[in-house]
């Protein structure tokens, strides 16, 4: 199976099966969420997002509108399939907004 630049922790990873079945139209959370400077890892607020499209992506990326405490509003951009760390459904989705893009995912009652 092909292998993945998680672009969360800077490793190459294999995706998880329910990750290579991400499809236009999925909601996800990636929590924790971190972002790597150099060999340092800082966290940030659990992000929360739809995936939109993959017209002119490679394979195993997708465009998506994403959103958290620092981007309420949200923000377009590309996912790879191995950056979600959850996969939710529109209910669970809409849980979080209501929440304000909480930074835990109990609050929005999310099994693995």
């Amino acid at each position: 199976m092909k292998k993945f630049l998680n672009s969360l922790t800077g490793e190459w990873v294999t995706p998880a099966e329910w990750q290579s079945a991400l499809k236009v139209g999925d909601y996800y959370a990636i929590h924790p969420a971190r972002i790597v400077l150099g060999k340092q890892y800082f966290p940030m607020p659990s992000v929360y997002g739809r995936i939109t499209s993959n017209k002119g992506m490679e394979p195993g990326y997708f465009l998506v509108k994403a959103y958290s405490q620092l981007m309420p509003e949200g923000d377009v951009g590309e996912i790879c399939i191995c950056d979600p760390t959850h996969l939710l459904t529109k209910e669970h989705f809409k849980q979080a907004k209501q929440a304000g893009w909480p930074e835990l995912l109990e609050i929005i009652r999310v099994e693995d």
